[in-house]
């Protein structure tokens, strides 16, 4: 048998629910948003310490910060105390920051290459949530973006536990995020 891995701290920033104690409390039945279903407005810095900074980030950068600046609290850190060479991160998206893709290339387009914003296109990679992350919390060990479908969440949590098991990190954020797009909702 092999040691076993133990999950110290949870964060959820979904639509209806902020944090464990949101969705505990409302418990068997799940969090519900005002329609349409999408996460509210929300100042990261109140889930991160030093979230300012972040503030022009894509929406599924934000709510993986989010979420993993509650997660850290919840298992007893800070984003400060939380990192280091023993500390890893996985993320998984399906397909990121496709919004703020789109705006870049809208942006482009209408008002050309000058009035594109740089931000954009950084944002719109598919390690963006994963490589703030590892800034905003410090983590100087491996640092992982998976993309897929369904699966992926599991896929990510097997990576963590192998990452632990093999004495790589001894502590491992593991978040999935995704941002409603219009241009994926409609293809």
């Amino acid at each position: 048998m092999t040691d076993p891995v133990v999950v110290t701290g949870i964060g959820i920033v979904g639509p209806g629910a902020f944090g464990r104690a949101a969705v505990v409390g409302s418990f068997p039945e799940l969090p519900r948003a005002a329609a349409p279903s999408r996460v509210a407005e929300f100042a990261l810095e109140e889930y991160l310490e030093g979230g300012r900074a972040f503030r022009r980030v894509s929406g599924a950068t934000k709510f993986a910060l989010g979420a993993m600046g509650l997660a850290v609290g919840d298992a007893g850190f800070s984003p400060k105390s939380f990192g280091g060479p023993e500390a890893g991160i996985v993320v998984t998206i399906t397909h990121g920051g496709a919004p703020y893709s789109v705006r870049f290339h809208r942006e482009l387009l209408l008002e050309g290459r000058l009035a594109a914003s740089p931000l954009h296109f950084s944002e719109s990679v598919p390690n963006a949530p994963a490589g703030n992350a590892a800034i905003a919390f410090q983590a100087h060990g491996p640092v992982h973006t998976l993309i897929g479908e369904e699966p992926v969440g599991t896929q990510a949590v097997a990576m963590a536990a192998d990452l632990l098991r093999s004495g790589r990190v001894a502590r491992c954020l593991v978040a999935g995020t995704e941002e409603w797009s219009e241009v994926v909702t409609h293809a």
